[in-house]
C-alpha cells in the first residue's frame, strides 16, 4: 500500500472521528479498517452446587481469553468451591495459553485439596491433551 493510500486512510479516520460520536463507533482494526462487532470470543456460564462449580465455556481459549478463565476459577476457589468442572462442550479452539490456564487452575485447586475436572473435551482437545501428556495429569469426564 502506497504512502498516498495510507495518508488517505488516515484522513478518512480523522474525518469520521469528528463526525461520528465515539459511543457509536465500531472497533477499528489494522490500517483503520472497521471491523464488525462480534460476540465475545469466550463466554463463561457458572453454576454451583454444594462445593462444586461448573464453568461452561463457549468459544476460544487463547491468549486473549485465558485470563478470563483464570479469573473465573480464582473466584470459585475464593468462594470455597473445592471442585471446579470446566465443561468444554462449547470450546472451539484451545492453544498453549489455554492449556496453561487449565494447568494453573489444576495446581491451585490441588494445593487446596481440590480438583479440576474437564468435561466433554472435543476430539481435537483430547488429541492436544494426549500429545502434551496432560491427559494423564488432568481428570477427564464425559456427560
Amino acid at each position: 500500500m502506497g504512502v498516498l493510500s495510507l495518508l488517505f486512510i488516515d484522513h478518512l479516520r480523522r474525518l469520521l472521528e469528528r463526525l461520528v460520536p465515539a459511543s457509536t463507533r465500531l472497533p477499528v482494526g489494522a490500517l483503520g479498517i472497521v471491523t464488525p462487532m462480534a460476540e465475545p470470543p469466550l463466554q463463561i456460564e457458572e453454576t454451583t452446587a454444594d462445593s462444586e462449580a461448573v464453568l461452561r465455556l463457549h468459544g476460544d481459549l487463547d491468549p486473549h481469553t485465558a485470563p478470563f478463565l483464570a479469573s473465573a476459577v480464582k473466584e470459585r476457589i475464593e468462594a470455597g468451591d473445592r471442585t471446579v468442572v470446566l465443561d468444554l462442550t462449547g470450546v472451539s479452539f484451545i492453544d498453549s495459553s489455554g492449556l496453561r490456564a487449565m494447568l494453573t487452575a489444576h495446581r491451585e485447586l490441588s494445593e487446596r485439596d481440590g480438583e479440576l475436572r474437564l468435561r466433554n473435551p472435543s476430539q481435537t482437545t483430547m488429541r492436544l491433551l494426549e500429545v502434551t501428556g496432560l491427559v494423564d495429569q488432568l481428570h477427564l469426564e464425559e456427560g
